[in-house]
């Protein structure tokens, strides 16, 4: 196998120069591109839930960040960065006093596996604090921006990255989790309702940043606490175990320092988007309340399901569904739900539409069709972008069977597939191509019973066989590769047994990953551009004086 793959490397390299200058980028698209770049009048970033890119003024951009920045319950503008030796030695303490930064080997002190993990960035060279940015909330009046905190290479990174493993069997047993809409399109095929009854729909406000930190700790402790019963009896944590958790939990939320420009913040309160453990903090955070207004309202809804801080649930009268929500505002001065429905007729949860229909009469079922913001700009791959042949027909495939999961109802299936179609016409790709796609996805019934035996497969732990993964970037001298030869297996690893657990029965899988996107190349160099703009404090004084 290597020297196939050596022999394949050294053919395209003869080859590497041709390549290059036959996929060259003209050099009108290479001066603009770089012209855009180098603007600092304008910040070139990402809209909020995949709608596209955004081109704002720097100073808009600058004032929206120290907008936020300035909430004082949340965030602390530093005079100087923190001392790190100081928060390392925060990391030490806790896995000290629970027994787990050093074990004795033949009369030596030695860091165990944890602690090595934990500390693996204390004489990195890279690290650093993290970085403050925005995600435009085009879909918003007015436009505003969800503040991200990329924690990669700072200093709780790894720990964070412990927490959320560790969590994660605890997290899939919240009762209300859901993975995706498609969890719940399972769970409403599978359920029947009768009138009275309600839908809300509803999400808790800005739930991250607005969870108190302290009081936090203790919900998601008490999470676990009962959830942990339900774990296998060899996966169960032990009480020592929790502890370290929620020791650890706490530093991280406690130690999240990062820049904006050239200023230096800590965060005091709740969690930043960004940590790898954010979303399991918040969804025990959030299980713990769920279960105290349950028992307060003593009223059991219809259906209770959320996708972290998005909530969808029947009740059987308006009445129950409000006092539901007024509880649940209750619990917390900074955790809310304003921004929901109630109706007897329909609600919008993620990318579906749920309603009472033709089904709902006949069978107790509510029928369901795909929701699109209108905001949605539909920027689908182009026929012309560089990637790999099979990419093309499996997105539109795979949306096609998205759109059938999501949509009961032949005839609304049949109006999104139109304007799927005609959205594809419109990026460019051609009607022979188009054509055979749209008879090839798959019938409802099919979708549904292969989503159920997917969800019964993780319930159960269970994955598919495991295979060996080859994974190369996909460009012009690996795009000419006979990747497929290279790798194949020898014939007596198939009949082996000492390999299967290696490789099992197949030849290795072939992954290619996409080149750095012209999105990427700006979103990247967003942080070069705000982080060497010594106006900030200039802004800051602007919006001072304003007020």
């Amino acid at each position: 196998m290597e020297q196939n793959l050596l022999s394949e490397v050294r053919k395209v390299s003869k080859k590497t120069f041709y390549l290059q200058e036959k996929n060259k980028n003209p050099p009108w698209l290479v001066n603009s591109l770089n012209e855009l770049k180098k603007n600092k009048e304008i910040i070139i970033t990402e809209a909020d839930k995949n709608m596209g890119v955004v081109v704002m003024s720097t100073t808009d951009y600058i004032k929206e960040g120290l907008r936020q920045l300035q909430d004082a319950s949340t965030y602390i503008l530093l005079p100087e960065p923190p001392i790190m030796s100081s928060i390392w030695k925060n990391i030490e303490d806790i896995l000290e006093k629970h027994d787990k930064l050093h074990y004795s080997f033949k009369g030596k002190q030695q860091l165990t596996r944890l602690a090595k993990y934990l500390l693996q960035l204390k004489e990195h060279s890279a690290l650093r604090l993290g970085t403050f940015y925005l995600l435009m909330k085009v879909h918003k009046t007015p436009v505003v921006g969800r503040p991200i905190v990329s924690s990669i290479n700072t200093v709780t990174y790894f720990t964070s990255k412990y927490v959320d493993m560790k969590l994660q069997p605890l997290y899939r047993l919240i009762p209300s989790f859901i993975e995706s809409s498609h969890t719940l399109i399972n769970f409403l095929e599978k359920t029947t309702f009768h009138d009275p009854c309600v839908i809300l729909c509803a999400d808790v406000d800005s739930l991250y940043p607005n969870i108190p930190t302290d009081i936090g700790i203790i919900m998601m402790k008490n999470s676990i606490t009962n959830l942990n019963g339900e774990l296998p009896e060899d996966t169960k944590l032990d009480s020592s175990e929790i502890d370290l958790i929620c020791d650890l939990m706490q530093f991280i939320l406690h130690n999240n320092y990062f820049n904006f420009g050239t200023e230096v913040y800590h965060q005091i309160n709740g969690t930043a988007m960004g940590t790898p453990a954010a979303v399991v903090f918040a969804c025990l955070f959030l299980n713990d309340l769920e279960q105290q207004v349950m028992q307060e309202t003593r009223s059991t809804p219809f259906l209770y399901k959320r996708f972290i801080d998005d909530i969808f649930a029947v009740f059987q009268t308006h009445q129950e569904a409000e006092i539901y929500l007024q509880r649940f505002n209750n619990v917390l001065p900074t955790i809310h739900c304003t921004n929901y429905t109630i109706s007897n007729k329909s609600g919008i949860f993620l990318d579906l539409e749920i309603y009472k229909g033709t089904r709902f009469n006949k069978e107790g079922k509510f029928d369901l069709k795909v929701y699109q913001k209108p905001q949605n700009k539909y920027l689908y791959l182009t026929p012309n972008s560089f990637h790999s042949k099979s990419v093309f027909p499996a997105f539109i495939v795979s949306e096609l069977n998205r759109y059938r999961l999501c949509c009961n109802n032949d005839t609304e299936f049949n109006e999104v597939k139109l304007a799927f179609y005609k959205r594809l016409v419109a990026r460019g790709y051609e009607d022979t191509f188009l054509s055979p796609l749209f008879s090839k996805h798959k019938q409802r019934p099919e979708l549904l019973d292969i989503l159920q035996r997917r969800i019964e497969r993780k319930n159960r732990n269970e994955h598919s066989s495991e295979k060996v993964v080859f994974k190369i970037q996909y460009k012009p001298e690996t795009r000419i590769m006979n990747l497929r030869n290279c790798i194949k297996l020898p014939d007596y690893i198939h009949v082996d047994d000492r390999y299967y657990n290696i490789f099992g029965r197949q030849d290795p899988i072939i992954s290619y990953s996409n080149p750095p996107s012209i999105s990427k190349f700006f979103s990247q160099n967003r942080k070069t551009l705000h982080n060497s703009i010594d106006s900030v404090n200039t802004h800051r004084n602007d919006i001072d004086s304003q007020k």
